[in-house]
């Protein structure tokens, strides 16, 4: 019986291992990487983003490492950049509604406007399955309380980060303002800027205003000179 019961935990483990695998080895990678696609056309297309893209990158790349070793680390990261950075797109800077409009346009007439603002619905794709795979693998583990604790450090660890690329890596300079998008009301997409400041806005992939989810003075970078969303903002 000793020997029934000890075959069958083995059967179990390797179970297990095998359904973590999937999320891990496949799904993990497989978002991570679409992501990165879509951070490598915006920075080729935004030159002034190619700083803070190459900085932003090591995030995913530090999941994909430690969702090999099955770390909770990892699927903390995993989650929290792609909850926050969708949550920014969708319901912030509304950048995943405005990918949408231009890539139905490109559908419609065949000519691309706009192709880092396509890559933000590719880059919402890519962190829904790393979300999805990251929260399949973290319940797939073996009951531990302190795989909670090296989730939430994961993920403090990563707003962290993301705050301090931003800091560093930020675009000084700004570029040719945006007209509204086709299939957008002016009121809902767009707001007029101050002229007098001569600042202006562009389109960018990485989240500047994911500064806004962490307390402290540098919230004051949140809306940066030179630089915003499609959701224009009067610049200070």
């Amino acid at each position: 019986m000793g020997l029934l019961a000890f075959q069958a935990l083995v059967i179990r483990n390797k179970m297990e291992r095998s359904n973590g695998s999937l999320s891990t080895r496949v799904w993990i990678p497989l978002g991570a990487a679409l992501f990165l696609v879509a951070l490598v056309i915006s920075a080729i297309v935004v030159p002034q983003l190619r700083l803070l893209h190459l900085l932003q990158s090591v995030i995913y790349i530090a999941i994909v490492s430690l969702a090999r070793r099955n770390s909770a680390w990892g699927f903390g990261a995993g989650v929290t950049i792609g909850v926050a950075w969708n949550s920014l797109n969708l319901f912030v800077t509304h950048l995943m509604q405005a990918g949408t409009v231009v890539f139905w346009s490109f559908v419609q007439t065949g000519h691309v406007q706009r192709l880092e603002t396509m890559m933000v619905p590719v880059g919402g794709i890519a962190h829904f399955i790393l979300i999805i795979a990251c929260l399949a693998a973290l319940f797939n583990q073996p009951k531990d309380n302190k795989k909670w604790w090296k989730f939430a450090g994961g993920a403090v660890l990563t707003i962290a980060y993301m705050a301090l690329i931003i800091l560093i890596a930020r675009p000084r300079s700004g570029s040719k303002p945006l007209e509204p998008m086709p299939g957008l009301s002016d009121s809902s997409f767009t707001r007029s800027t101050n002229s007098s400041s001569g600042s202006r806005a562009a389109v960018i992939l990485c989240p500047l205003s994911l500064i806004r989810l962490i307390p402290f003075p540098a919230a004051s970078f949140l809306y940066l000179r030179g630089y915003s969303f499609p959701v224009w903002v009067n610049l200070k």
